[in-house]
């Protein structure tokens, strides 16, 4: 029975690390994303192009959903 607990402690402090990396790496790729949207609208604005979508609303959500997933994992301490 011993072992069986340890078995599962283990596997928690496993799928703790495995969840933690998922959510650093999913931060990252949307403060960069909403980097490369905001550099986008800025150069298309400048230039008066139209690329089909608004990269400045996308950037926006983007850099909102960032900002929510690095406050979450201040809330719940996982960072």
């Amino acid at each position: 029975m011993k072992e069986l607990q340890n078995f599962f402690s283990e596997m928690e402090s496993g799928l703790g690390s495995i969840a933690q990396s998922f959510v650093s790496i999913i931060e990252y790729l949307l403060f960069f994303s909403a980097l490369i949207l905001a550099v986008t609208m800025l150069i298309t604005e400048r230039r008066g192009d139209n690329i089909g979508f608004n990269a400045g609303r996308w950037a926006l959500i983007v850099f909102i959903a960032g900002v929510s997933i690095a406050l979450a994992k201040e809330v719940f301490g996982i960072a």
